[in-house]
Formats: structure tokens, C-alpha cells, sequence
């Protein structure tokens, strides 16, 4: 089993770093391969909308940068996890960079799923997603949105799975 974290924190963010390696030595410990990506030291530029990842060149974007590493880890594992501050009820800037980015593993083509008109997948089997993000203060609103978050992208994705969790 292999799990991706994209990882949304700052390196000297002291409790971003504790629950990324408690994250990975979760899934270390239970036989996983983990590939945590730490978005900040990646060069992912925005997604400029233009569509040739699901036209010209399917499941590809055209931006020439570090996105391609992501989407393709992705595309190939089983359990995609992100570890973000939470911002406004959001991920961290970088991190959203990143998530926008990753639209090439979807496709075009649209198909009900749960009741609602989504994009089909273009790889199978679907990922799970789990989403951890903290906060300096208790923030029950921000909290509420992070988690109405998770659960949209996860519907997105088609994952069999998702949860969340806000920490402080």
C-alpha cells in the first residue's frame, strides 16, 4: 500500500513537523510506503485554467514543474493525505497551489456519482483522502468549513473514504 502526503506547512513550523512525522511513522508502521511531498520546497506554479490536461495532452498539464511529480504520485497511490495550517477554513496558499494542480487526474467527461453531476475519474481505483490541519487557537467555524472542505474534494476525487481532523 502506498500513501502520498502533501505536506502544506513551513519547514520551521513545529507542529506541522510533528504531525507529518507522526503521520508518516503511522503508516511506516503499519508496512505502508509513504512519499511525503513538502509543497513549500516544490516549484508548482498556478493552474492557468487552460484545459490541455484533459484535452491536448490527457492527464498531463502543460506547466513544466514540479506538478507533473504530484499528479503522477497520485495517479499511483492509495491513500492521499493533506497536512495543512488551516487558513480561513482553507489549506495553506502553497498547498491549495498544489491541490488546484492536480486536476489532471480527473476527466472530462461527466457522470452522476452520490447523487450529483461530477467529472469521471481517469484512473482507477479511486484514492482514499484524509485531511489533518491545525490551528494556533480553537476556531469551531474554520474548523466546519476545513472539514465541508475535505469532504468536497474528496467527492471530487470519488474517494471511498475521507476524513478529517482539526487539531490545535
Amino acid at each position: 500500500m502506498r500513501a502520498v502526503i502533501l505536506y502544506g506547512g513551513a519547514d520551521d513550523d513545529q507542529a506541522g513537523e510533528t504531525i507529518l512525522r507522526m503521520v508518516s511513522e503511522t503508516f511506516l508502521g503499519q508496512g505502508w510506503e509513504v512519499d511525503a511531498k513538502r509543497v513549500a520546497a516544490m516549484r508548482i506554479r498556478p493552474c492557468t485554467g487552460c484545459f490541455n490536461c484533459w484535452l491536448k495532452t490527457p492527464g498531463e498539464c502543460a506547466i513544466a514543474d514540479d506538478g507533473g511529480e504530484v499528479v503522477r504520485a497520485i495517479a499511483n497511490c492509495d491513500v492521499l493525505c493533506f497536512l495543512s495550517p488551516v487558513s480561513f477554513g482553507g489549506y495553506a496558499g502553497r498547498l491549495k497551489q498544489a491541490v488546484d494542480r492536480i486536476i489532471p487526474v480527473i476527466s472530462p467527461l461527466f457522470q452522476w456519482y452520490q447523487g450529483e453531476m461530477h467529472h469521471a475519474l481517469r484512473y482507477t481505483p479511486p484514492v482514499r483522502l484524509f485531511t489533518v490541519g491545525w490551528q494556533q487557537a480553537p476556531d469551531a467555524e474554520a474548523a466546519a468549513v476545513f472539514a465541508t472542505l475535505t469532504e468536497r474534494n474528496a467527492r471530487n476525487l470519488h474517494a471511498p473514504a475521507a476524513g478529517s481532523l482539526v487539531l490545535h
